[in-house]
């Protein structure tokens, strides 16, 4: 592969108009989408602590490895929805164990 890079580096520094210019690296924007479906996905579930809040990590260590790869606006939008999925399934999580140990659900 080191061969044809040579190849047309050499070709296209001589001017020579017979090999065409090589095409643009594409972008790998697996990890990015994937990061957008987890935020998306996680903003459904952060009422469920036990779910939303694994969905929302991994969303955000996708979005973070995403942003870096290529994708930037949708890693973005996933990180930023892991980081609300993760803000909403912890205030969920310490509410619920708050009304557990206290008194509040008992004398309702």
């Amino acid at each position: 592969m080191s061969d044809s890079f040579n190849m047309y580096d050499q070709a296209n520094q001589q001017g020579n108009p017979n090999i065409p210019p090589m095409p643009p690296m594409e972008e790998k924007k697996g990890m990015s989408i994937a990061s957008m479906v987890l935020g998306i996905i996680g903003l459904v579930f952060w009422c469920i602590p036990i779910l939303g809040g694994p969905i929302g990590i991994v969303g955000l260590i996708l979005g973070i490895v995403g942003r870096k790869n290529g994708g930037k606006g949708m890693a973005t939008a996933g990180i930023v929805m892991s980081i609300i999925t993760i803000v909403l399934a912890v205030i969920n999580a310490i509410a619920g164990v708050y009304l557990q140990t206290s008194n509040v659900l008992n004398q309702l």
